[in-house]
């Protein structure tokens, strides 16, 4: 990497997060470095994260940090796969034309969904707090995700803001 400032190599690079220079849903990035992505707010977003806190409840996820590990990671996902809306389905990609479309705020196929549906939450793709469960038990299940939600990003993509999103 060139440039940038002496004994810290390749800083330059870190402009490439920002991609294209738009920043999270098309919207214009902040001139500067921003360490941190901003975090998401508003209806779909807070009642997003309400979900996900309480379906670690449900999944028996008590650990602060496991907690923070898991919302951090669904937070992007949910982002990434709906811009936060639980009614969203993608009616165009393979899955679809195969007549297994994805719903909802994570975009479960049906049969995904029910292949790692939780005991006692709702039947229905839309309700946040099954979907929540359910990526639990596919992330520890189908991608060994830990229990703690450590490695979640790094297993799966799409969890991982630092990387480009990838289905999953």
């Amino acid at each position: 990497g060139g440039g940038g400032m002496p004994g810290i190599p390749n800083l330059s690079s870190l402009t490439s997060l920002l991609g294209d220079g738009r920043g999270a849903r098309g919207r214009e990035a902040q001139p500067g470095l921003t360490l941190h992505p901003p975090v998401p707010t508003g209806p779909g977003a807070d009642a997003f994260r309400a979900a996900i806190r309480r379906g670690l409840t449900i999944k028996g996820i008590t650990d602060p940090v496991a907690r923070a590990n898991w919302e951090a990671g669904m937070m992007v996902v949910g982002d990434r796969e709906s811009d936060f809306n639980n009614t969203a389905v993608n009616g165009e990609d393979r899955n679809a034309r195969e007549e297994n479309h994805s719903a909802g705020t994570l975009q479960f196929t049906r049969t995904t969904f029910e292949a790692y549906h939780e005991p006692g939450t709702s039947a229905d793709r839309s309700d946040n707090v099954a979907q929540v469960c359910a990526f639990v038990n596919y992330a520890m299940g189908h991608y060994g995700v830990s229990a703690d939600g450590s490695d979640l990003a790094a297993k799966i993509q799409q969890a991982d803001p630092t990387r480009p999103a990838k289905g999953y």
